[in-house]
């Protein structure tokens, strides 16, 4: 598959490796060095032992990495260095989830690697600074992992903020990421996996989890086990959702007017639209259908290892088990011009500058309908903010998103 508008890639490059997926997620991995989530220096190592095109390579070496950071920081903890110890834990964690980026999304290593990056974030939640407290919310007949954080100890009434995570986001790298500059800010952060994503567990029948369309149905729990809660103020309960979470964020604004405040980055409202954008103008509709079966069998020599793994995880997070059910089940994630219209509350709307004419489009078509006080705010090249989700420059979306926040709930 090749690709004419790529919504999703990054516009700026370390140039690291001739592969450029293996660059913009190295790249990923540098976003949360300002959160502790990585150093420059464990980043241009492994980097260095990095084969392009090799994804096997990828995988063991960002994992020794990890597993090197997480017997150091046991070391510490052993000796009463439980600042070092939460430093190096929480690193590991990041490692190991960069590991698994390149791991076949179907293999045991990946799960094993996935629990891992969760066990090494657990074991500094105790030395962290601020309060962080795993937590479980039900949800139909499964509970959903999530991570509730304070900026202190006491027990009183705070602004909430509940990050919605994307298509491969985990609820680790989420606060890192987004959350981290939120609790600086005097809020309770909650972050979460739901079904598709991260370590939301299989079902019953051992299938996995896949998203649904209607996510109000999980966000509604969400916000049910917050208002239960005494440090949250039940009026000042905001959403903020990040890449596929604009998605699931705007369809759960749209149906609980329990939220205060909405943040979408970017804006999606037709996902079907969203995912054509990654194929070439001829369109996915011009594709011979094929099941999930028939890709796992595909040789190297036939599709490149990385991208097999890719358009195996859109498969497999979508519940599909051909092209043409996913995307048949793709054409459900619809936010309707109707439900834009039911979102009354202060919203802010954050585009790219350098996303691509899908985001771009849909962010157009959700700031025409939106009826409440609406803010757009477009990051630029200037601040190296204009990739998708402001990737290069998160510290930058914290200043602008959150100190709106501040403003909108005071």
């Amino acid at each position: 598959m090749s690709s004419v508008d790529t919504p999703t890639k990054e516009t700026l490059s370390l140039q690291a490796f001739e592969d450029l997926e293996m660059d913009q997620q190295l790249l990923r991995a540098f976003s949360t060095i300002g959160a502790g989530g990585a150093t420059v220096g464990e980043c241009l190592a492994v980097a260095s032992h990095i084969e392009s095109h090799q994804p096997e390579t990828w995988v063991t070496h960002w994992e020794a990495l990890a597993e090197q950071l997480e017997s150091e920081a046991l070391l510490h903890v052993k000796k009463g260095h439980t600042v070092s110890a939460a430093d190096l834990y929480t690193r590991a964690s990041m490692y190991y989830y960069c590991a698994l980026y390149f791991e076949n999304i179907e293999s045991q290593r990946r799960q094993a690697l996935n629990v891992q990056s969760r066990q090494a974030f657990l074991a500094a939640c105790p030395f962290l600074e601020t309060p962080c407290e795993f937590i479980e919310i039900p949800f139909e007949d499964t509970l959903m992992p999530g991570y509730f954080v304070q900026p202190d100890t006491r027990v009183i009434e705070r602004p909430t903020l509940i990050l919605v995570g994307g298509f491969d986001s985990s609820n680790e790298e989420l606060y890192l990421m987004f959350g981290k500059e939120a609790v600086k800010r005097g809020f309770n952060v909650l972050v979460f996996e739901g079904p598709g994503q991260g370590g939301y567990p299989i079902k019953d029948n051992n299938e996995p989890s896949y998203f649904i369309p209607d996510y109000e149905r999980v966000l509604t729990e969400v916000v049910n086990t917050l208002v239960a809660r005494p440090e949250v103020d039940p009026q000042k309960i905001a959403l903020c959702g990040i890449s596929l979470g604009g998605y699931l964020a705007t369809r759960a604004a749209a149906h609980d007017s329990r939220i205060a405040a909405l943040i979408t980055n970017t804006p999606i409202c037709n996902l079907w639209n969203y995912f054509k954008a990654f194929f070439q103008q001829d369109g996915i509709e011009q594709i011979p259908d094929f099941s999930l079966e028939a890709l796992r069998k595909l040789e190297a020599d036939k599709i490149r290892p990385m991208e097999k793994n890719n358009l195996m995880a859109i498969f497999t997070r979508f519940g599909a088990k051909t092209l043409y059910d996913l995307m048949e089940y793709l054409q459900a994630f619809i936010v309707s011009p109707q439900m834009l219209t039911e979102i009354a509350c202060p919203t802010l709307a954050c585009l790219g500058e350098q996303e691509g004419q899908a985001p771009k489009q849909q962010f157009t078509h959700f700031c025409q309908f939106i009826q409440g006080p609406l803010t757009q705010e477009v990051f630029t090249s200037e601040w190296g903010a204009e990739a998708h989700c402001q990737l290069t420059n998160t510290n930058y979306f914290g200043i602008k998103a959150y100190d709106w926040l501040t403003e909108t709930l005071s």
